[in-house]
């Protein structure tokens, strides 16, 4: 009797791991399809997505600043250079990080350097920067093109 017992249980323990074993599966091939689909969608965005380019110029203490920010639908330009969205990045400018605020229109960009602290609002669905230099904010002159 005791023998029946336990492997009665020991035959319910394998079809409750069984079930187990067959959610967490479906669990899993559902996860894997979400990813496909949005994976997709996110190619055909990018697919269709046009370059976004802008041109600024700025004095600042009698300095000239000419600055091109270009966003190809998934990386974020500085003069050329590609700076990957929501990383912090090392370069020769300092210690750069560039946040989405809206999608893709609209970017902060912060540089940490040696002087003090610079940040960019890039918003290119009004065609302008603004730049905050180590507390002074300034605007393009005459405007972002």
């Amino acid at each position: 009797v005791a023998e029946e017992k336990r492997k009665a249980k020991a035959e319910e323990k394998r079809i409750a791991d069984a079930k187990k074993a067959e959610e967490r599966r479906k669990a899993n091939a559902k996860k894997a399809e979400e990813k496909r689909k949005a994976d997709a969608k996110e190619a055909e965005r990018l697919r269709n997505f046009k370059p976004l380019e802008m041109y600024c110029n700025f004095t600042y203490w009698d300095e000239f600043i000419e600055i091109n920010w270009t966003y190809d639908g998934k990386t974020f330009y500085m003069d050329g250079l590609p700076y990957t969205i929501g990383v912090k990045e090392e370069g020769f400018l300092g210690t750069t990080l560039v946040k989405e605020l809206s999608r893709d229109k609209k970017f902060k960009i912060s540089i940490a350097t040696l002087f003090g602290m610079e940040e960019y609002t890039v918003d290119f669905s009004r065609n302008s920067t603004i730049v905050e230099i180590f507390g002074s904010r300034v605007y393009p002159s005459p405007v972002c093109w």
